[in-house]
């Protein structure tokens, strides 16, 4: 389920106006630009134990809430068929992502997709999931976390930390000790939600870019 670019992002723009209305679809459109037009941040590489994953395993933060784990598009049409939200029309490039390899995690509330983030668990599965060049020593043990979206009206409900639980437990139980993630610095709300596992510092780095062309560095 490919599709057209245009299709998909007149799809996701009809459904953030019905589901958040006129300040939904601005928000969207900003966000949008942001990421595909000219992107320019810091971002703290860091490391977390997975066996720390008990600290967030408690009871599900919200009535309703139902976490699938996604292996490959497969999993999505089954999901489809038993009348879940299809997250491919909710976040772009999921079939991508899960084409390369990487492991979805997808929160529904009442079937309605209210988060998804992922893990990779080789260098293929991690360049298919995030364009951040960062270190991720496979061979060593470790495994890559990142692209966590929660949807605006599911956010500040613990979703997102009982979820970061689940990948530490899945990444554990298959002989990866630590996980390393690209978390913007200025993303207050991804920082403290990560404290509650440990998180150690790698290192604090800078990326631009426009369009097609990019840098990366560290300071």
């Amino acid at each position: 389920m490919r599709g057209h670019p245009l299709s998909w992002q007149l799809r996701r723009a009809t459904q953030l106006l019905r589901n958040e209305g006129l300040l939904g679809l601005a928000n969207g459109l900003a966000e949008y630009l942001r990421y595909r037009v000219f992107w320019r941040t810091r971002f703290v590489i860091m490391t977390t134990d997975t066996s720390t994953y008990p600290a967030g395993l408690a009871a599900p933060p919200v009535e309703g809430l139902d976490v699938r784990i996604l292996h490959n598009e497969a999993d999505v049409d089954r999901l489809v068929a038993e009348g879940y939200e299809d997250l491919r029309h909710v976040v772009k490039n999921t079939g991508r992502r899960l084409r390369h390899g990487a492991v979805g995690f997808c929160a529904f509330v009442d079937g309605a997709v209210a988060h998804v983030s992922w893990v990779a668990l080789n260098e293929h599965a991690k360049n298919g999931l995030s364009p951040i060049p960062c270190r991720v020593g496979f061979k060593e043990g470790e495994g890559y976390w990142g692209g966590s979206v929660t949807m605006r009206r599911f956010r500040n409900l613990g979703i997102y930390k009982h979820v970061m639980a689940m990948r530490l437990r899945y990444c554990h139980e298959r002989g990866f000790d630590v996980l390393v993630d690209a978390t913007e610095a200025d993303n207050a709300a991804s920082l403290k939600a990560q404290d509650m596992y440990g998180p150690r510092v790698r290192s604090v780095c800078r990326y631009r870019r426009l369009l097609g062309w990019s840098q990366w560095c560290e300071e």
